[in-house]
């Protein structure tokens, strides 16, 4: 049972021992293997490496198990890979991030286009392994990152629908109020971009 969370800039609690003691309240609890999610953009506050750290260094006994770095900052993602175990799992979740990402260690990745486009990062998964830094580097270049910039600039949650529906993978492109789709022209650009993703493979 949570029995107290620290708050952010109220007495002796900073964000990240509030952070930290969220974590360590949940993970009390879990009856599942829990992944912390890193996507301070969305949140307004980040998960600082040491609290990362910290929760590894209990991870082998308790619950949390790994993390999902959606922060962007490629600094912060290394410190949380240099003071982690081997056994704490790292994802990228930023789908322009992964190709750099991998040559930090990370695990994997966790991303929506992956939705979009799975033959471009199964192959750039493969070109990755075998060493193929040319071809993955041309995947990443000229599949993943123009088009994660194109549904970053639309929302990626319409843009990725409006992508997901041009392949045919869903009947259509509708969101959820509030979000909204992206106009003609840029839907036309998305699936356009989509295209050039799979002509790299």
């Amino acid at each position: 049972m949570i029995e107290s969370i620290g708050t952010c800039g109220a007495g002796k609690y900073s964000c990240t021992a509030g952070i930290a003691d969220a974590t360590a309240g949940v993970d009390a609890d879990a009856p599942l293997p829990i992944f912390l999610y890193h996507i301070s953009a969305t949140v307004g506050e980040p998960i600082d490496h040491d609290v990362v750290a910290d929760v590894a260094d209990v991870a082998e006994r308790d619950s949390v198990v790994g993390i999902k770095d959606t922060s962007g900052d490629l600094t912060a993602l290394d410190a949380v890979i240099r003071g982690t175990p081997d056994s704490f799992t790292v994802f990228q979740g930023l789908d322009a991030q992964l190709y750099p990402s991998t040559s930090l260690g990370v695990d994997g990745g966790i991303h929506a286009l992956s939705q979009v486009i799975p033959e471009v990062f199964v192959v750039l998964g493969e070109a990755i392994r075998a060493g193929d830094d040319d071809r993955a580097l041309r995947l990443h270049r000229e599949g993943i990152a123009p088009l994660f910039e194109r549904c970053a600039n639309h929302g990626f949650a319409p843009a990725t629908k409006v992508g997901a529906a041009h392949r045919g993978f869903v009947p259509n492109p509708a969101v959820r109020p509030p979000l909204t789709l992206p106009d003609g022209e840029a839907r036309e650009a998305i699936a356009a971009d989509v295209d050039a993703a799979l002509d790299a493979v």
